[in-house]
C-alpha cells in the first residue's frame, strides 16, 4: 500500500461530550417530548370531559349561565400537579363579556401543598388559586386559598390571602356540619376602590359572619348573620356634593374634591340584612351620620344620612338625604319635608347630633365614635 492509499485518521473531537452524558441528554429530551405529549393529551381529555360538568355545576351554584372560554387543562408546575380552568364568565348572556356578572381569569386547584399532620390520615389538603376576579365590572383581585377537606365532610380554609391592587385580604373560613363561618380582615383599602375618583383613606374592614350550607348563593346569603366593621382615615373623593351638603354653598361651588377626615361604620347582620349600629363620615365642613339597612339577598339599600355642619354660614344645606332602591339603580333624594332646613342636624328619632368630637391623642375620631356605640 502506497503512502497515498493510507486512509486519513480522524482527529479526536475534544469538544464532544462523553457518551454517557450524550445518552442522558437524549433521555431527558425524549422524556420532555413524552411529558409534553402526555400534558397535551390529558389537557384535551380534561377539556372534553370536565368542561360541561364544570359549567353545569357552576351555573347551579350562581343561578346564572356559565361559560368557560379558555378551557380546562393540566397545570405546568410538576411540583404541584393541578387542574387549571381559565376565562370563566357568569351572566345571563355569558357570551357577552361586557354584561357579565362575574369574570374569573384563572382558577387552579391541585394536590396537597403541605404535609398532613400525624393522626389526620383522612385529612386532604389542596392549594387553590383564583386570579383576575371581576364582579359587576369591578376588580376583586387574586387569591390563594389553602383548602383542607376534613373527616365527615367538613372543611377549612386557614390562611386565605388576597390582593386587590394595594389592598390585602386575610382570614379563615370553616365548614362544620351545616354551618359556615368566616373571619375575614382587609387593610390598605383606597377610597378609589369604593368611590370613583377617591384617593387615600387606608381603610380597614373586619367581617365575622356565620351562615348555613346551601346549594345557591342567594340561599346562603339569606342565612347569614354576624357583624361587619369598616374604618377609614384621611383622604378625598372627587366632586363637591358633600361640600354642598352641610357646608358653605358658595365656597363649595368651585371645589373639585371633598376632603375626608375619616369614616366609620358598624353593621349587625341578620338574615342577609346589614342593619346599622353606627355610621359616620367626617369631612372638613360637616359630620354626616347614617342609619338604615342594606339587604344583600334582594340587593336593596335603605339608608338615611344627616349632616351636622361644623360652622354657621350664610347658606348651609342640612337636608337629610335618602339612599334607596336596588344596588344597580339606587336613588338619592332629599327627605320630604326637610328641604331648606338650616342647621337641622337631626336623626330619624329627632335627636340633634353635634359635629364629631376629636379623638384623644390624635387618633381616628370615627373609630372612637363607632367603638363608643358598641
Amino acid at each position: 500500500m502506497t503512502e497515498s492509499e493510507i486512509p486519513p485518521v480522524a482527529a479526536p473531537d475534544n469538544n464532544r461530550l462523553p457518551k454517557p452524558v450524550r445518552i442522558l441528554l437524549k433521555l431527558v429530551m425524549w422524556l420532555g417530548v413524552f411529558a409534553t405529549i402526555f400534558w397535551a393529551g390529558m389537557s384535551i381529555l380534561l377539556h372534553v370531559y370536565l368542561r360541561a360538568p364544570f359549567e353545569m355545576y357552576a351555573a347551579g351554584f350562581f343561578q346564572q349561565p356559565v361559560r368557560i372560554f379558555g378551557g380546562v387543562r393540566l397545570g405546568t408546575d410538576l411540583a404541584k400537579p393541578s387542574v387549571v380552568v381559565s376565562d370563566i364568565v357568569v351572566g345571563q348572556n355569558p357570551n357577552d363579556i361586557k354584561t357579565a356578572s362575574i369574570i374569573l381569569g384563572r382558577f387552579e386547584a391541585g394536590l396537597p401543598w403541605q404535609k398532613i399532620p400525624e393522626g389526620k390520615e383522612s385529612t386532604i389538603s389542596y392549594f387553590v388559586k383564583a386570579e383576575g376576579l371581576r364582579v359587576e365590572g369591578k376588580n376583586y383581585g387574586d387569591y390563594e386559598i389553602p383548602f383542607t377537606a376534613l373527616p365527615g365532610g367538613d372543611a377549612e380554609i386557614r390562611g386565605l390571602h388576597g390582593k386587590i391592587d394595594d389592598a390585602e385580604i386575610t382570614g379563615d373560613l370553616f365548614k362544620t356540619g351545616t354551618s359556615l363561618r368566616a373571619e375575614l380582615a382587609a387593610k390598605q383599602i383606597d377610597y378609589g376602590q369604593i368611590a370613583e375618583g377617591g384617593k387615600g383613606g387606608q381603610m380597614t374592614a373586619r367581617l365575622d359572619l356565620v351562615a348555613q350550607v346551601q346549594e345557591q348563593v342567594p340561599m346562603v346569603l339569606s342565612t347569614t348573620a354576624g357583624h361587619a366593621v369598616f374604618m377609614g382615615g384621611t383622604g378625598a373623593i372627587a366632586g363637591n356634593a358633600l361640600k354642598f351638603w352641610g357646608g358653605d354653598v358658595f365656597n363649595a361651588m368651585g371645589a373639585k374634591e371633598t376632603v375626608i377626615n375619616c369614616v366609620g361604620a358598624d353593621f349587625a347582620v341578620e338574615g342577609g340584612i346589614a342593619k346599622s349600629r353606627a355610621v359616620v363620615i367626617d369631612t372638613e365642613d360637616a359630620t354626616i351620620y347614617g342609619e338604615g339597612e342594606i339587604d344583600f339577598v334582594r340587593q336593596l339599600i335603605n339608608m338615611r344620612f344627616t349632616p351636622a355642619p361644623k360652622k354657621s354660614t350664610l347658606l348651609t344645606i342640612t337636608t337629610p338625604i335618602l339612599m334607596t332602591g336596588p344596588f344597580d339603580g339606587m336613588a338619592i333624594t332629599p327627605e320630604a319635608g326637610t328641604i331648606g332646613a338650616l342647621f337641622n342636624g337631626s336623626t330619624a328619632s329627632g335627636v340633634k347630633q353635634p359635629p364629631l368630637a376629636p379623638a384623644e391623642n390624635g387618633g381616628n375620631a370615627c373609630t372612637a365614635y363607632v367603638e363608643a356605640r358598641k
